[in-house]
């Protein structure tokens, strides 16, 4: 019989991609610089090709007995309407997010709250923390006995370990923090690697379907803001889902981006308090506190996901000290500004080329919607022409294109009916659809 083999290969940091000699771009992916020296173990293959006793079978589709998905609540109704209406029993859930901003906070809320059925139990695998860290997060978050009851906290660095100890265990939930930092035995990776974090992936996701445990994994994210590790990662998983901090320091948000078993786009809003996660069901009166109605901003209306979300657009425009003038944004595109600054110039006569412009999208709102366009517009102008006394209740919703014209946007009457809902009476649309009680302008020269 012959041994196992080991031998140097260059793995990619980035796709997983093994070359049999370093290179400065990746083959695969084309990422540069990524190519690491790993040691990999080649086993022995076996003699037979078929191996005895295989489990495959065809089966009928008629055959099948359509069963409920019998989901269960994580006791956050937020974070159960991302989830599409709950856990599903042995799903798998990847969570991704920037360190410190509340991923291990929300896990722990989900273990103590969730309501599984009685006699499974609760799992909390870390392999970053220790256990009496982790159970004095379980304590600040909850200080009634009866929600850890059924909670089990396991210290680990070996997955083989951790599922090896859980085949005899009746498992209802299964949490794991994070995948970066837990090994397998199988070959010579090291942890946080490409084929080590596919290979630790691989065996959760065959326990979790196979005992039908709904498992979440905790997963690093890169300085681009996407989950370490190969794609495939992604591919593996029911449902993805990135934790942000889209507002201020004290909101997050979560945002599915994968959903086998619901709606991709839903986000969830939460308040980080010293308790823990707090549900924000009602974000837009939230913002317009932290807003608190300043007179030289303008509001619009995004769409998050499928949540209407108020916005708080301000802009400055002043003299030029000397060489070219500068352009700032904070939420927008700055590109977007470039071109939106053109269209004024054109179409409303406003010569901004001897003028500084900076636009802020208060709360720190990552906006990639067009609907704000008309607003940003509104606000520069203003800017420019010192109007101080803006009328109050009014909101602006539009895509302002090339020509000058203001075009409507998709889902415009969820967006009017929850300004209205927020007490904002005039709203300013464009195109050339009709709505009830709204003010329509068919071009930017309406601004004047």
């Amino acid at each position: 019989m012959k041994q196992s083999k080991s031998k140097i290969v260059f793995e990619c940091a980035s796709c997983g991609y093994m070359a049999p000699r370093w290179e400065g771009r990746c083959p695969s992916c084309s990422s540069w610089g990524t190519l690491e020296e790993k040691y990999n173990v080649t086993k022995a293959k076996s003699s037979s090709k078929l191996s005895k006793g295989n489990s495959a079978a065809l089966v009928g589709v008629l055959e099948l007995e359509q069963t409920s998905e019998g989901r269960f609540s994580t006791g956050l109704s937020e974070l159960d309407l991302v989830l599409g209406g709950g856990i599903v029993p042995g799903s798998l859930v990847l969570l991704g997010g920037e360190p410190g901003i509340g991923k291990s906070t929300l896990l722990t809320q989900v273990l103590l709250q969730t309501d599984t059925r009685k006699g499974l139990k609760r799992v909390y695998v870390t392999g970053e923390e220790t256990s009496n860290q982790v159970a004095t997060r379980l304590q600040r978050i909850s200080s009634k006995d009866e929600n850890a009851k059924d909670c089990f906290i396991i210290q680990s660095n070996n997955i083989d370990e951790v599922l090896a100890l859980l085949q005899t265990e009746k498992v209802g939930i299964l949490m794991i923090d994070s995948l970066q930092t837990i090994s397998s035995e199988d070959g010579m990776y090291s942890p946080g690697g490409a084929a080590q974090v596919r290979d630790v992936a691989l065996k959760i996701s065959e326990f979790a379907k196979s005992r039908n445990v709904a498992t979440f994994i905790v997963g690093h994210v890169t300085k681009d803001g996407i989950i370490a590790g190969p794609k495939y990662i992604e591919h593996m998983v029911d449902v993805v889902m990135y934790f942000e901090a889209d507002v201020t320091d004290s909101l997050r948000a979560v945002r599915c981006t994968k959903n086998r078993y619901g709606e991709v786009g839903q986000v969830a809003c939460f308040a980080m308090t010293q308790a823990g996660l707090e549900t924000i069901p009602s974000l837009n009166e939230r913002l317009l506190e932290i807003y608190g109605g300043e007179r030289n901003a303008v509001y619009s209306v995004l769409m998050d996901g499928r949540k209407p979300v108020v916005v708080e657009i301000e802009a400055l425009v002043s003299k030029a000290n000397a060489g070219l003038p500068r352009r700032l944004a904070s939420g927008i595109m700055v590109d977007r500004l470039y071109m939106l600054i053109g269209i004024i110039e054109k179409y409303l006569k406003v010569r901004l080329s001897s003028y500084d412009v900076f636009v802020n999208v208060t709360s720190g709102f990552k906006v990639k919607d067009n609907s704000v366009d008309l607003a940003v517009c509104n606000a520069i102008v203003d800017s420019y022409r010192r109007v101080e006394n803006r009328q109050k209740n009014l909101m602006m919703i539009g895509e302002v294109g090339l020509s000058g014209n203001v075009k409507t946007v998709p889902r415009m009457t969820e967006r009017i009916n929850e300004a209205r809902r927020l007490g904002f009476d005039r709203i300013v649309v464009g195109g050339k659809a009709k709505y009830k009680n709204v003010t329509n302008i068919a071009s930017i020269i309406g601004l004047k």
